[in-house]
């Protein structure tokens, strides 16, 4: 073989192609770390407010999940936080999500903030008597984060969640469909879990709403409930001491894993996680939150189809008679508490 015709040949052709100018100069400001403001934008990250149990195993969940590029933790007790984030570094090369203690300055530009921060409930203490201790913790928090970005949605995980999620709103003023809270997410894919084990079938072919508030005045939608299509009634043939039963198991859960083992943190997580995902993928998914309501003029527990927006629409349930009375029930509490709440802040906020 005529080694040096080849290399000839081979020198001619390359000396035929256009040298790619451009991109040279792209890729060397990307390896330089240019601030390109359109590569910046593109930067998903969450901020978790609070460094206990349920903001910590958020964070790992959200680390496995890989739905951000950046997880910011925050909390007042400095040293918890930073012991918090080396323990969950150790843990990030399941992913490319990068963990590090963060500030409200990093908080405010997220496109998530998971309020978890607040105190912990204790054996037989009702979500309502954690009340006036956390709307302490929640005003703090409201004056430390805001303003925020245009684009943030914040999510309220702490309890009682219905009532701290229209507090938190009304102190910041930031639009509706962009402050949420957990919940009766959880609650309702208990009840589901509970069905499926009762019928032997997949959690997916279940599907039933608990609605209200979460806790002790949660309402399940047995009217809608279906089982892959077809209404519970005429599927399970449930009788209504085997739905008040199943009910009440669901609503007292959380009680007894508190009597149990302290607090509850693992289902919690897992939910927000999922949830963070259908945000950030903008999959408009359902899931039972806490929202605003224009038909009861509350925030209230409800499912709704949520974006990278916010809150896109609630969905429209058909209640009985008595599914009704205890919603409106429910939603007169919440307004009620969060009245006497910020009266007892009246002159005293700062945002």
């Amino acid at each position: 073989m005529d080694w040096e015709a080849l290399d000839q040949h081979w020198r001619g052709k390359r000396s035929q192609r256009s040298e790619p100018k451009a991109c040279d100069e792209t890729a060397e400001e990307i390896v330089d770390g240019g601030s390109d403001p359109a590569l910046e934008s593109e930067v998903r990250s969450a901020a978790i407010v609070g460094a206990g149990s349920v903001g910590s195993t958020i964070a790992i969940f959200l680390l496995q999940a890989g739905i951000y590029d950046e997880v910011y933790m925050i909390d007042t007790n400095q040293e918890r936080v930073e012991g918090e984030v080396m323990d969950l570094s150790d843990a990030s090369f399941v992913s490319d999500t990068r963990i590090r203690v963060g500030t409200y300055e990093d908080a405010r530009r997220s496109s998530i903030v998971i309020i978890t921060a607040g105190a912990k409930q204790r054996p037989n203490e009702t979500r309502e008597q954690l009340l006036q201790r956390n709307v302490h913790v929640l005003h703090s928090i409201a004056e430390e984060l805001l303003p925020v970005s245009d684009s943030t949605i914040v999510l309220l995980v702490a309890n009682p969640v219905d009532i701290l999620t229209m507090l938190f709103q009304q102190i910041s003023q930031i639009p509706k469909h962009r402050v949420i809270g957990s919940g009766t997410y959880l609650d309702s894919m208990r009840l589901r879990m509970a069905l499926s084990q009762k019928f032997n079938i997949a959690p997916s072919a279940v599907n039933v709403s608990v609605v209200g508030m979460h806790g002790d005045l949660q309402i399940p939608v047995w009217s809608g409930a279906q089982v892959g299509g077809v209404p519970i009634q005429y599927f399970g043939r449930m009788s209504l001491e085997e739905m008040t039963e199943l009910a009440d198991s669901t609503r007292t859960k959380a009680y007894r894993i508190i009597s149990a083992k302290g607090s509850t943190y693992y289902g919690i997580a897992a939910c927000v996680a999922h949830l963070s995902q259908g945000i950030t993928q903008d999959k408009h998914q359902i899931f039972q939150l806490s929202i605003w309501s224009d038909e009861f003029e509350s925030y209230l527990s409800w499912p709704a189809i949520i974006g990278s927006k916010g809150i896109v629409k609630p969905m429209p349930l058909s209640l009985t008679d008595e599914e009704r009375r205890m919603v409106s029930k429910a939603t007169r509490q919440i307004k009620s508490s969060v009245q006497e709440s910020l009266s007892g802040f009246s002159g005293h906020m700062n945002i």
